[in-house]
């Protein structure tokens, strides 16, 4: 069946009665173009947080699988209210739930991964309606039962659909799309029309809250488009104004440029410098007592120094870890150890901004504050304090995207094609 788009609205975006009625009278409107929709909502905003504290009143340490059945309904009022508003505009539509489509997961309650996806009932519903409405967040395992996909579920469930579907994937949220920054850091941020994969990853991956990261790496294995787009403009007659991930940006943009596209940044974050005489099982226990929360900023092996390492994990482990060191220095050769739990990072990602100068342009600024400095081909990262958070990121949206160092690149003898 051709002609299938894969809607997905977040929790704001179908809070309350009034925005669920604009979704309802956009899906009206569209109906013009006979165009099927599969629409993925999420829950209410604050309604998931709602069920989760009335669960731990009621019962200490829940059992995930008890814990998935509770969470999990949430998605089903949405899809059940915004079912009802499109059947009362005449939009012929069938709401699904997880186990009815269904979405198999591999049954790791509260944070499973998806293994399969059926579409037979899905064509079944859009051969005689306009639409689909699909419960996100949620699947089933393998004994029948409820299982939710953990943080960024929703965009997990869209992605899914579009990757099995092979259609189209548009993200609605309560901003206008992907910006150069925050907006409500940087106020001269604006919306980037066009970026690449990689970089949605990057940006994804280190503090950008407009995509998850796990939906991205599904429809990187599809390479099927996904537009992000404001659910106030995107439900009205304008659609034009959207960020579109491309998987072939490259053939886009002049070449040889190097471009920074966007900054994202951090929050709560714990800084560690570890200074140890021995080899890499500092590291290696520090990761075990935190599981897979570390990241590895630097690690140097000096043999005559021995091994220097610099690493950031959330906040929340700080206290862990500094007991952990504590512990470290009695039975491990650690000389020195600096945990600094009030830290955060910003980041700078584009295409081509490895290149030395133009990377050292963008951090100078902010290089004096920094705890470390981190790179990789598309990505400039700085680890800071906290209170230098506002800071640096207005200064290096200054730098990256108002040409500073675009004219430090040009003077090194580079030709701007």
């Amino acid at each position: 069946m051709h002609g299938i788009v894969v809607r997905k609205y977040g929790g704001t975006s179908v809070a309350g009665a009034p925005r669920l009625a604009r979704i309802a009278s956009a899906a009206q409107r569209r109906q013009l173009s006979r165009r099927k929709a599969v629409v993925v909502a999420s829950a209410m905003s604050g309604e998931t947080n709602r069920l989760v504290n009335a669960l731990r009143r009621t019962v200490r340490e829940p059992e995930p699988i008890a814990a998935d059945a509770v969470v999990c309904t949430g998605e089903q009022v949405t899809i059940g209210l915004l079912s009802a508003a499109l059947w009362e505009r005449g939009v012929s539509n069938a709401a699904l739930t997880g186990w009815q489509v269904p979405i198999i997961t591999n049954g790791d309650h509260t944070r499973s991964l998806i293994s399969s996806v059926y579409t037979r009932r899905i064509y079944t519903v859009l051969r005689v309606s306009a639409a689909t409405m699909v419960a996100g967040f949620q699947g089933v395992d393998a004994l029948g039962c409820s299982s939710t996909l953990g943080r960024g579920g929703s965009d997990t469930t869209a992605a899914a659909l579009s990757s099995v579907l092979r259609s189209p994937c548009l993200i609605y949220t309560d901003v206008d799309g992907v910006c150069t920054g925050d907006p409500r850091l940087v106020p001269s941020a604006r919306v980037i029309l066009r970026i690449s994969y990689e970089e949605m990853c990057e940006l994804a991956g280190f503090g950008s809250r407009v995509v998850h990261d796990r939906s991205l790496t599904l429809q990187g294995r599809s390479a099927v488009g996904m537009s992000v787009l404001s659910s106030s403009s995107g439900t009205c007659n304008n659609e034009k104004l959207r960020t579109s991930v491309f998987f072939n940006l490259g053939r886009l943009m002049p070449m040889d440029r190097p471009q920074a596209t966007s900054v994202s940044y951090r929050r709560c974050r714990a800084y560690i410098y570890l200074r140890a005489s021995g080899g890499g099982d500092v590291i290696l226990t520090l990761s075990a007592l935190c599981g897979e929360k570390i990241e590895l900023l630097s690690f140097l092996h000096d043999g005559a120094r021995g091994v220097r390492a610099a690493m950031t994990t959330p906040a929340s482990a700080a206290p862990g870890l500094e007991g952990a060191l504590c512990n470290l220095r009695c039975r491990t050769r650690l000389r020195r150890s600096q945990c600094d739990a009030a830290s955060c990072d910003v980041s700078t990602v584009g295409l081509g901004i490895r290149y030395a100068q133009v990377a050292c342009s963008i951090a100078l600024p902010m290089l004096r504050r920094a705890h470390a400095i981190a790179t990789s081909e598309i990505r400039i990262s700085l680890c800071l304090k906290e209170r230098d958070l506002r800071c640096a990121v207005g200064r290096m949206h200054l730098t990256c995207l108002h040409g500073d160092w675009r004219r430090g690149f040009a003077d090194s003898g580079a030709t701007w094609l």
